[in-house]
């Protein structure tokens, strides 16, 4: 009971000394210092904590596109980085040249492939060489996780989307927080679980059930996007790794 006063009360004066718009302003900054990146999340986990009082302020200042932007940003960072260790991978297998001239391929045709590679995790293999050759990249991928400074960010505002998509208070904002990029990070989460790891992958899945949920009338905009087909394939085929995080 003291522990829940003295929470109330340190919220209160958070509410009242008026710091919801540097936190923001903290969550929008982006640095390239995967350092700072526990600036952010401490930020994120006070708006967390702020909002569970008021969220006048909150909403005034479009936080929450803040936060989804947000997410959208480090989980493109991830899929850069995704991508860098796959290229590294099939380049001593191939020629020579053909190293030389990958190295100047098109952003373009870089996306493009990113693209047929995400698809073609979703499809699934279709014989037993396609089984073995998703479990190597799933090995490999054990080798490449996400920095904990990183997940730690995604976590709090996964965590935060979680929370406010039942909040009454935020039931006039939730009902279309499906309709801009947040379902698109939410499929690369819950697609490259052995990237993220369990807690991310489980946390993303339970933001888009609880969604569905508060908003069922809205599933059919989720099923346009491939949204719950990513999820079907990750509870079929997918093996979640334990790890540490």
């Amino acid at each position: 009971k003291q522990w829940y006063q003295r929470r109330v009360r340190g919220g209160e004066a958070l509410v009242s000394c008026g710091i919801m718009e540097t936190l923001l302003r903290i969550v929008q900054w982006r640095s390239t210092n995967k350092s700072q990146l526990t600036f952010v999340t401490r930020s994120v986990r006070l708006i967390d904590l702020i909002t569970n009082m008021d969220v006048t302020t909150f909403t005034s200042y479009s936080g929450l596109n803040c936060l989804i932007n947000r997410l959208q940003h480090e989980v493109e960072i991830c899929k850069k980085e995704l991508y860098e260790d796959s290229v590294a991978d099939e380049l001593p297998r191939g020629n020579e040249r053909k190293d030389e001239k990958s190295m100047d391929v098109a952003p373009e045709a870089v996306e493009l492939s990113f693209d047929r590679r995400l698809s073609s995790d979703i499809d699934g293999p279709t014989d037993s060489e396609g089984n073995s050759k998703a479990f190597q990249s799933s090995l490999k991928s054990l080798n490449s996780c996400i920095i904990s400074q990183r997940a730690a960010l995604l976590k709090s505002i996964l965590n935060f989307l979680k929370r406010a998509i039942p909040d009454q208070l935020f039931s006039e904002y939730i009902r279309n927080v499906m309709d801009g990029s947040l379902p698109t990070s939410l499929k690369h989460i819950i697609n490259k679980a052995e990237y993220y790891g369990p807690s991310l992958f489980f946390l993303a899945t339970e933001v888009v059930t609880l969604y569905v949920f508060h908003e069922p009338s809205l599933l059919s905009s989720l099923q346009d996007r491939k949204l719950t087909d990513v999820i079907l394939d990750a509870l079929v085929v997918k093996e979640v790794y334990v790890t540490d995080r």
